[in-house]
C-alpha cells in the first residue's frame, strides 16, 4: 500500500540517475518504503495488523516525539537541525577555529552561542562521539588550522582554560 501511494506521487523502484534535489528525494521516500517493511515484519511477528492507517499513526508517533524514521543508513544534520534528535552513534566533524566558532561570531553572545551548538552536538550522541578537525584543507596542504577552542579540556594532552597543571 505505501509502495501504491508513493508510486502516484512519481516513486519508482529504481532510483534516478544522478544526484541532486531529485534523488535526495527519491531516497526520502525509498527510506519510507523500508521503514513500511520492517513495520510490516515487526506487526506481522507480533501478530497485530500492518495495515496502511497503523503505519501512518505509527509514523505520526515518531513525528510527535521528533524521532526520525529508524533505517539503516547515515544522517547527515546540521547542529541547528540535530536538537531534539539523538543517534546511537555521532560524528562531528571540521571542529576547526573559524568553523566553530565560525569567523563571523564577533561578540561574546555570538561566541557562547556557538558553544552552545557544539554541546548541542555533543549530546546528541547514544553511545559513540567522535570529535575531529583536520590540520589543513587537503592532503598535502599547508598545516596552518587549530582545533576549536571549544575542545580545549576535552581532547587528550589538553587542558581547559584556567585548569591547573600539577605542581
Amino acid at each position: 500500500q505505501v509502495r501504491a501511494v508513493l508510486a502516484a506521487r512519481g516513486f519508482t523502484a529504481e532510483p534516478p540517475a544522478g544526484s541532486g534535489a531529485v534523488r535526495d528525494r527519491w531516497e526520502s521516500l525509498a527510506a519510507l518504503v523500508r521503514l513500511a517493511e520492517e513495520f510490516e515484519r515487526t506487526r506481522t511477528a507480533a501478530g497485530q495488523g500492518a495495515d496502511l492507517a497503523a503505519y501512518v499513526a505509527e509514523l505520526d508517533a515518531r513525528a510527535a516525539a521528533q524521532h526520525a524514521p529508524a533505517v539503516e543508513g547515515v544522517t547527515l544534520a546540521s547542529l541547528h537541525a540535530a536538537k531534539g534528535l539523538e543517534w546511537d552513534a555521532v560524528f562531528l566533524v571540521g571542529l576547526t577555529e573559524g568553523t566553530l566558532p565560525i569567523i563571523y561570531a564577533k561578540t561574546d553572545e555570538q561566541v557562547e552561542e556557538e558553544r552552545r551548538l557544539l554541546y548541542v552536538g555533543v549530546t546528541r550522541a547514544r553511545k559513540h562521539l567522535t570529535l575531529s578537525w583536520s590540520l589543513s584543507r587537503s592532503p598535502g596542504g599547508r598545516a596552518g588550522r587549530k582545533p576549536s577552542r571549544f575542545l580545549d579540556g576535552l581532547r587528550p594532552g589538553s587542558a581547559a582554560p584556567g585548569a591547573r597543571t600539577g605542581a
